[in-house]
């Protein structure tokens, strides 16, 4: 198997959730100036935000 490079830019932050509910949890990351994305199903990037968070965790907070 080998590496794929999901960014070209460097993470400040790296957090994994649940973010659609399918029970698959996506990857968060925090690219600083280049915002806040998540990678989903293996396809895509999507860009949640363009701001940078100062802290980045996740949680249930749904109760779903």
């Amino acid at each position: 198997s080998t590496w794929e490079k999901l960014n070209s830019q460097s993470p400040e932050n790296l957090e994994t959730a649940d973010l659609d509910g399918n029970g698959m949890e996506e990857v968060i990351v925090d690219f600083g100036a280049g915002g806040l994305w998540a990678f989903y199903n293996n396809s895509a990037w999507t860009s949640l935000n363009s701001q940078s968070p100062e802290a980045l965790t996740s949680g249930n907070f749904d109760g779903l």
